[in-house]
């Protein structure tokens, strides 16, 4: 079997769809601090920076989930305050290149329909 996340529909072809919700941002904090090894009311978990870390990530479970435990590997080699920060950057850095790949596929799909 072959997991294959998206966020749009169109592009799944198969019958065993399943559709997740968002999470609210309380939900999303509590899920980053559980995947990172830290109790759910620690004090990272109200930190500006945790909270745009899962705005970035859209309130999305698996995408808070994965980069929770990536802050939880950070942890242990940087410490909590460290941790925090760090992702921050490194989920603001993705987004970035998120977003530079997307403008680079939507120029080439436009001049692409220019072409024909």
């Amino acid at each position: 079997d072959i997991l294959t996340t998206t966020k749009l529909r169109s592009l799944t072809s198969s019958s065993r769809t399943i559709v997740t919700h968002l999470l609210s941002e309380k939900e999303s904090l509590s899920l980053l601090m559980t995947e990172a090894s830290l109790s759910r009311d620690h004090v990272a978990s109200t930190s500006d920076e945790a909270k745009d870390i899962v705005r970035k990530c859209a309130y999305h479970p698996l995408a808070v989930r994965s980069v929770g435990r990536w802050m939880g590997l950070k942890y242990e080699t940087a410490g909590v305050v460290n941790s925090v920060e760090e992702i921050h950057q490194d989920v603001y850095k993705c987004m970035q290149s998120v977003a530079s790949y997307e403008k680079d596929v939507n120029e080439l799909s436009q001049q692409q329909r220019i072409q024909r």
